[in-house]
């Protein structure tokens, strides 16, 4: 780095220190700091971090014609899946932001076998059937 690049980022980061200003958390920052999310493995519940999708984001996804009959198609194979999972005696886990529509999407009801936490482990899997 040349020197007076690097003499500029030395007396901002002097001038930074000497003001001590104060910043906010915002709304988003407060909610991130307070939520605590655990997921259960197979030695015990540990912490996670899920992050946020941002408000870009999620515009971009509902302007979003193609990934909107992506998603129509995911969830006929997920119902698919399903209906023979079913049929095979499976007990059967969908994340809760799809089973709404991998239901709807289904020609067999398989509701009988839906579970809600996935097992962890091939153990705990072979004990629900």
């Amino acid at each position: 780095m040349p020197t007076d690049d690097g003499d500029y980022l030395l007396s901002l980061l002097k001038k930074q220190a000497e003001e001590e200003k104060t910043y906010d958390l915002s709304a988003k920052d407060l909610r991130a700091l307070k939520s605590v999310h655990t997921v259960k493995t197979t030695r015990g519940e540990i912490t996670v971090e899920i992050p946020e999708d941002s408000e870009e984001e999620i515009a971009a996804d509902a302007d979003n014609e193609t990934q909107q009959q992506s998603d129509r198609q995911s969830h006929v194979i997920q119902a698919l899946l399903a209906e023979i999972g079913s049929k095979m005696g499976f007990k059967i886990w969908l994340p809760r932001a799809d089973r709404e529509r991998v239901i709807k999407a289904a020609r067999d009801d398989f509701a009988e076998n839906l579970i809600d936490e996935l097992p962890m482990n091939y153990n705990e899997g072979a004990r629900l059937q």
